[in-house]
């Protein structure tokens, strides 16, 4: 089974100042294989999970472009653009090689550009594009991701982070694609709905979570 996975994520702030230029992005960025596994093997975040889930259930998991930016303000258009079109271009280019089986992308959930104030939703827009409705397309979350419509219409499987702090980001990316592993093999597609919830979430507050011997437990003051 071929997995390709990707992702541009950007916790934003869409207030602040300081935008996502060339010189932010190219500071995390990760473009193909060796640099990704280099990166993020052995790590406990969701991409770290997809790692050993990969290597468990016996996936060829094929890397593209990564890039995690520190939280700040949007992303500039041109920055983002270049990004999502060469992702989904090096997407492409390995279906080409040998037909994908599925693509998992691990990004934030809150990212905002200029002229896209749903990042993730625009880029499960641009890969649905290119690749149609054949290939299942999972994608893991930060706890702190907005859900839309357009995620919801273009992945099948998101999943989130439930823990704050974050100490289940690896679970999160096992996760994901162990279902997305599962939905291949049977064939068919999970039922999905986005439901919002009549309720406010005050900023400070903290989950009781379990700690897990991937990520280090946190540091309470």
């Amino acid at each position: 089974m071929r997995i390709a996975t990707g992702g541009y994520a950007h916790e934003t702030n869409s207030f602040g100042s300081i935008q996502v230029d060339k010189q932010i992005l190219l500071k995390t960025l990760r473009r193909g294989k060796e640099a990704y596994f280099r990166s993020f093997s052995g790590v406990g975040s969701s991409n770290g999970g997809l790692i050993d889930e990969a290597r468990e259930l016996d996936i060829e998991l094929i890397p593209t472009l990564r890039a995690t930016m520190i939280p700040c303000g949007p992303s500039k258009q041109a920055v983002f653009e270049e990004f999502r079109d060469e992702m989904v271009e090096l997407l492409w280019q390995a279906h080409c090689e040998k037909p994908l089986d599925g693509i998992a992308l691990c990004m934030h959930g809150a990212g905002v550009a200029e002229g896209y104030p749903d990042l993730e939703g625009e880029i499960l827009r641009a890969v649905r594009s290119k690749f149609g409705r054949e290939i299942p397309i999972g994608i893991a979350l930060d706890l702190h991701g907005n859900i839309s419509p357009e995620m919801v219409e273009y992945a099948d499987i998101i999943c989130g982070y439930k823990c704050y702090p974050h100490v289940d980001g690896y679970e999160t990316g096992r996760t994901m694609l162990k279902l997305l592993h599962d939905m291949i093999l049977r064939g068919s597609r999970y039922g999905k709905a986005l439901v919002r919830l009549p309720w406010h979430i005050a900023p400070a507050f903290c989950t009781l979570c379990h700690y897990t011997p991937h990520a280090p437990p946190p540091q309470f003051h």
